[in-house]
C-alpha cells in the first residue's frame, strides 16, 4: 500500500512536503501540439524540488522513500481518470538526468504492484534535440499503444529533420 505525502493543489498540478520539510511541486505539461496526428493528449511529467531547509545540504538530501510512492500515487490518479500518455524527460542543468531517470525507472518497477491502474506501460526511448540527447520514459494505458507508437515516430521524425 503506498502512502504518499499530502498533495495539494498548486497551479502546475500538486504540491507536497516531506517529514524533512522539503518542498516538491509535481506537475504536467501539455504538450499535444508537438506531435500532429496523434489523437490523444500528451503531457510532459515533472516534478522539482522546491524548498530546502537552511540545515540540509542540498547535494545529499536525506532519502525518503514516501517521495516516490507520492509521485506514484499522482501517476495511479492520473491513469485512473485519463487515457492520455505522458512523457518524463528528466531536467538536465546540472547533467544528472541519468541518474534522475534511473531514480523514476526504480520507483516504476517498485510502485507500479501497487497502482490501481494495472494497464499501463512504459517505454524508454532516446531522441535528440538541438545538439543535447536525451533519455525518456513513456507511460500510457495499453489501449493507446498505437496512439503511443505515434508520439515515438514523430520524435524519430524530429530527429531526422534535423
Amino acid at each position: 500500500m503506498l502512502t504518499p505525502y499530502q498533495l495539494v493543489t498548486s497551479a502546475k498540478g500538486y504540491k507536497f512536503l516531506t517529514s524533512h520539510q522539503i518542498g516538491y511541486e509535481v506537475y504536467f505539461t501539455d504538450i499535444t501540439p508537438t506531435f500532429p496526428g496523434v489523437t490523444v493528449k500528451v503531457f510532459s511529467f515533472g516534478f522539482d524540488c522546491l524548498t530546502i531547509p537552511a540545515h540540509i545540504d542540498p547535494s545529499n538530501l536525506p532519502g525518503d522513500t514516501r517521495i516516490g510512492e507520492t509521485i506514484a500515487a499522482v501517476l495511479d490518479d492520473f491513469f485512473t481518470s485519463n487515457t492520455d500518455i505522458i512523457v518524463y524527460v528528466p531536467m538536465d542543468t546540472d547533467r544528472k538526468a541519468g541518474l534522475r531517470l534511473r531514480l523514476f525507472d526504480l520507483w516504476w518497477h517498485k510502485y507500479k504492484p501497487l497502482i490501481s491502474c494495472q494497464q499501463l506501460e512504459r517505454d524508454r526511448y532516446t531522441f535528440t534535440y538541438p545538439d543535447d540527447q536525451f533519455v525518456a520514459t513513456m507511460i500510457y494505458r495499453s489501449e493507446v499503444r498505437s496512439e503511443a507508437q505515434a508520439v515515438i515516430y514523430g520524435l524519430e521524425s524530429f530527429n531526422e529533420g534535423k
